[in-house]
């Protein structure tokens, strides 16, 4: 009986935090993700309203679509390897518009960041050519866990050095670029876009402040000394989020003078795998729930010689089981977890897929 109780109160704690839109571990992207974005280049129609809950923001013939991009979440070994040996804590890369160029990002319990970008053709940077721009400290994507209230601050720095024998012969200059982030979830509400409808999402409102700093090193001794700098007006970007995969569903844009400049909704086509359909891993967890042992079987058809890496979490986002196999019926021994929800995760190569189990031991 009190087991049952047991089980009962954490289902239902976990679907009031998912109701409150508490965002955590098991809403950032996995490798396979997959997002079509929609952009409004233009947003003439978006109207962003005041702070607040109970909010209901109906956007669905707000857009005038003028482009589409997919965005496939993949692991950075499937990058060159000497691209991807430039950015070697990110744990995820998706591809830029151009090709040969990437976005990389390290994904952990701390939330979702940019570690860095890379430019194929390079980009002019105070009239230097950059090709990688590796932030020492990251772009904050996403926080967690994080919810209606929350208010997080963070700092991102990039910086590079090149000699300017124009200046002096030995002279070294540093060109530092930060960018100030603020981020608060304000609102919180119902929301319909173009693509659906989400009963319960937050709103995040995102201030970045930039500035470029340049110094240089006259002597190249290692001593540097201020130049000048170059701060950048502030602006403001507005995204609205929801639990579970594809956690973004639309995003905002304003200009320094706070008027829309562009805004973009997403489809939400979920985990997908990077080879063909056909080949994809198929799987099939049982019992489900578990109600009369302590075994869980993972059976996995189109099993190849991939190693499958299978993680289990419970509610919390906590790792409390993993393992490594790459045959097609795996066994996993849970006798030492408790009545509840759990999420198991199989990774392989070139796919990722998260699934909910139920736990309710008699």
């Amino acid at each position: 009986m009190k087991k049952g109780f047991l089980l009962s109160f954490l289902l239902s704690f976990f679907f009031y935090t998912s109701n409150a839109q508490l965002l955590g571990y098991l809403d950032l992207p996995v490798v396979g993700e997959q997002w079509v974005e929609y952009k409004d280049t233009i947003g003439a129609n978006i109207n962003i309203t005041a702070a607040g809950p109970g909010q209901s923001w109906n956007y669905q013939n707000s857009f005038t679509v003028h482009q589409t991009n997919n965005i496939v979440f993949q692991n950075p070994n499937t990058v060159p390897s000497a691209i991807g040996s430039l950015f070697p804590q990110a744990t995820l890369v998706t591809s830029g518009p151009n090709p040969g160029d990437y976005t990389f990002y390290t994904s952990n319990f701390n939330g979702l960041y940019v570690d860095g970008y890379y430019y194929d053709a390079g980009v002019d940077f105070f009239g230097q050519t950059v090709h990688d721009m590796n932030y020492s400290n990251d772009i904050l994507n996403l926080p967690i866990p994080f919810e209606f209230g929350n208010v997080v601050q963070n700092n991102a720095i990039f910086a590079f050095t090149y000699p300017d024998p124009n200046f002096l012969p030995d002279a070294i200059i540093r060109v530092t670029k930060s960018n100030f982030q603020d981020i608060e979830i304000d609102a919180q509400g119902s929301l319909i876009t173009p693509f659906a409808s989400y009963s319960s999402t937050i709103r995040a409102k995102i201030l970045s402040t930039k500035n470029v700093l340049v110094e240089v090193d006259s002597f190249g001794l290692g001593n540097f000394t201020y130049v000048n700098d170059f701060p950048e007006p502030t602006t403001v970007q507005y995204q609205w989020f929801k639990n579970g995969p594809n956690y973004l569903v639309m995003s905002v844009q304003l200009d320094e003078f706070n008027n829309v400049s562009n805004a973009q909704y997403y489809n939400a086509p979920g985990v997908v795998g990077l080879a063909d359909t056909e080949q994809a891993l198929v799987f099939d967890i049982y019992p489900n729930p578990l109600n009369t042992n302590d075994k869980l079987y993972i059976s996995i058809k189109n099993q190849s010689d991939d190693q499958n890496e299978i993680f289990m979490y419970d509610v919390s986002g906590r790792e409390v089981l993993s393992t490594t196999a790459n045959n097609s019926l795996i066994e996993l021994d849970t006798h030492q977890l408790n009545s509840g929800m759990y999420y198991v995760k199989i990774n392989n190569q070139k796919q990722s897929y998260l699934q909910k189990v139920i736990i309710n031991k008699q």
